[in-house]
């Protein structure tokens, strides 16, 4: 069983779709990713995690979790 990895994800959000990173912290198993959890999200470098309400907080949280899920699916080189 491994724990505390990090992850930067490049995504999209609001109206402009502007260019955002979600740092995830999550641990992983021989099952999959959990206790995935945003630490932080940058727009051109700045901090920016602070401007978002509980919905769009939620959101990001959960297109994070689904791109994280898609980038272990790929065939890769990875043990756990």
């Amino acid at each position: 069983m491994t724990y505390g990895h990090t992850h930067d994800i490049h995504m999209t959000t609001g109206e402009g779709d502007v260019d955002i990173i979600v740092s995830l912290s999550y641990d992983i198993d021989e099952c999959g990713t959990y206790h995935e959890n945003i630490e932080k999200i940058t727009c051109s470098g700045m901090d920016i995690t602070g401007i978002f309400c509980d919905e769009q907080w939620q959101d990001l949280e959960i297109k994070a979790v689904k791109l994280l899920a898609e980038y272990y699916e790929k065939p890769m080189d990875y043990e756990p």
